[in-house]
């Protein structure tokens, strides 16, 4: 086990994101890493990261994980 935050202040925040299964998972994956990216909380390093956790009745579930600096906000 690896502790990330322990030397920093820095939070990983996870937010799960389910979409269709009809949508373009790819396509998917990289708009939330773009939207990542632009939001001024979210940290450049570590990277955010998005993948699939799981499979719906309808849908795919996605895992987009963050890094920010002040996780009280």
């Amino acid at each position: 086990v690896e502790n990330w935050s322990y030397s920093s202040a820095a939070v990983r925040v996870k937010v799960q994101i389910p979409v269709a299964d009809t949508s373009d998972l790819h396509k998917t994956k990289q708009l939330m890493l773009d939207v990542a990216k632009d939001h001024p909380r979210v940290l450049e390093k570590p990277k955010s990261r998005a993948h699939i956790v799981g499979i719906g009745d309808s849908s795919v579930n996605f895992e987009l994980g963050v890094w920010i600096l002040d996780p009280t906000e």
